[in-house]
């Protein structure tokens, strides 16, 4: 969730844009427009609904992170999250 520059920069610097299945912006002046470096439509959130169960990577302000959570469980309580920040508590850590 987050189609800003952190998640540009990430997504094609670690060459993982053909393991994405969608791009999740509510920005609506981003709706539609495809993705730089690979070629998803980013789309709102609503089409979380359509999964049976996921992972979810917020690319967004950790502040931000629990509001935006909270939103997204209501559309799909099975969905996965991690942050992509490295200051987040959801950030993924394999030790």
């Amino acid at each position: 969730f987050g189609a800003g520059h952190r998640t540009v920069t990430l997504v094609n610097a670690l060459k993982v844009n053909k393991k994405i299945n969608e791009i999740i912006d509510d920005d609506t002046r981003k709706k539609n427009l495809t993705f730089p470096g690979c070629n998803l439509k980013i789309k709102n959130s609503l089409v979380l609904k359509n999964y049976k169960s996921g992972f979810c990577f917020l690319s967004v302000n950790t502040s931000l992170e629990n509001i935006i959570i909270k939103k997204l469980k209501k559309i799909n309580k099975k969905i996965i999250f991690y942050s992509m920040a490295p200051e987040s508590k959801l950030f993924y850590k394999k030790y």
